[in-house]
């Protein structure tokens, strides 16, 4: 009779350890430093005038994430550093400035960005720099969507192997005369466990909408534009040191720009987006 109490116990605490689920947090060790490569490809067809033009921007960064601190409520205070900013363009606006850019870019790497995050990933204060980034790469390059793509967002509540959580977001970018917006609502899953060089991972993959929407002038002309797509993407998440591992990502989006002034115009853009970050140590 005892024996089968025991055994009663044991199966009945599994199932409970089994139902209560995995808890995804984000964690971190004072004096820590995590590096990672971040690469951004962006392709663009628009057509203008009947004529239809092609445009590919790459943007490959290097970067340093120092854990500060880990407050008692999860909060991570991290500083991040851009080591090294590379692009290459077949845009002409962005080939004719390219020499600034540089020397803009030159003058972003090395600038210490201060963030503070909750365990979930949530932004809770940033000091970013990003006024020093060209208008020019800003829809593509910016500290906070880096932040945003190192610590996807994870639910209060702990999740089981297939469950899933929905969590919107609102971008704002100012670039080149333009204040816009990204909004992306995002479905994330917990697929299950991957080992990778000896070490266990847990993969989630996401699916989503993006809407957009901005307006602004340029030479004179009155421009808003909008938008809207779809983006996928799937990343390793390291469970025993709470961290992002790797992961990739793809935004389609399908846009138009509406012109007025001297002269009236639509110019319709489609757009896409793909990332690819790398843990280098």
């Amino acid at each position: 009779m005892f024996k089968k109490l025991i055994t009663l116990l044991v199966v009945t605490l599994f199932f409970i350890g089994c139902s209560s689920g995995i808890r995804l947090q984000y964690s971190g060790t004072p004096g820590e430093i995590r590096k990672y490569e971040i690469s951004t490809d962006l392709d663009q067809t628009m057509e203008m005038m009947g004529n239809e033009m092609n445009f590919a921007t790459q943007v490959v960064n290097f970067i340093s994430e120092k854990i500060n601190q880990v407050d008692k409520a999860g909060t991570i205070s991290v500083s991040m550093t851009y080591d090294s900013v590379e692009f290459n363009t077949t845009n002409p606006q962005i080939k004719a400035a390219e020499g600034k850019i540089q020397e803009m870019l030159g003058n972003f790497k090395g600038k210490e960005i201060n963030s503070k995050i909750s365990e979930q990933g949530k932004i809770l204060e940033s000091s970013s720099p990003d006024s020093l980034i060209p208008d020019q790469m800003r829809q593509i390059f910016s500290s906070e969507q880096t932040f945003s793509a190192l610590y996807p967002e994870f639910p209060q509540q702990p999740v089981k192997i297939g469950d899933s959580w929905d969590v919107e977001k609102t971008t704002p970018i100012s670039a080149g005369g333009f204040e816009m917006k990204i909004t992306t609502k995002n479905k994330y899953t917990l697929l299950g466990k991957e080992k990778q060089d000896q070490a266990t991972f847990l993969k989630i993959k996401f699916t989503g909408s993006v809407q957009f929407d901005g307006k602004g002038e340029q030479m004179g002309m009155q421009m808003v534009m909008e938008g809207d797509g779809d983006t996928k993407g799937e990343f390793l998440y390291y469970e025993k040191e709470g961290m992002y591992q790797s992961g990739t990502s793809e935004t389609n989006m399908d846009m138009t720009i509406a012109m007025t002034g001297a002269q009236n115009m639509t110019i319709p853009m489609t757009q896409l987006i793909k990332m690819k970050i790398t843990r280098l140590d």
